[in-house]
């Protein structure tokens, strides 16, 4: 393969900090279903709709098979992040991968994002 992954988004992009329990779990479990069907790959990776989530939904994210999830949150991620809570950087509209490791080294040699 080509080291190509397709994360879970949830069905219909709603808040899930606003829905059940049970809502919830049918927005992620069947965005799961939907990309394994399609691709023939099993998915890993959450993103949450908004860059919303709460204990409750971290906890249902954990508990429908998803590894992780990303947040929009920026910042850098070390082996202390919560996996459930992953940041990232900002990139605009880097287009080269040479640029991008310019821009990331640039960030950590300042200690960081600000």
């Amino acid at each position: 393969r080509h080291n190509v992954s397709f994360g879970g988004h949830t069905k219909t992009h709603r808040n899930l900090c606003l829905l059940s329990d049970n809502e919830i779990m049918d927005e992620l479990s069947g965005s799961k279903k939907i990309i394994e069907e399609n691709t023939g790959l099993g998915v890993r990776e959450f993103s949450y709709p908004f860059g919303m989530f709460d204990k409750r939904v971290r906890s249902l994210v954990v508990e429908s098979g998803y590894e992780c999830a990303r947040t929009t949150l920026k910042g850098i991620n070390d082996k202390n992040t919560d996996r459930y809570s992953l940041t990232s950087i900002d990139t605009g509209s880097i287009t080269k991968p040479g640029y991008l490791g310019m821009r990331i080294a640039s960030i950590l040699l300042k200690g960081g994002p600000s």
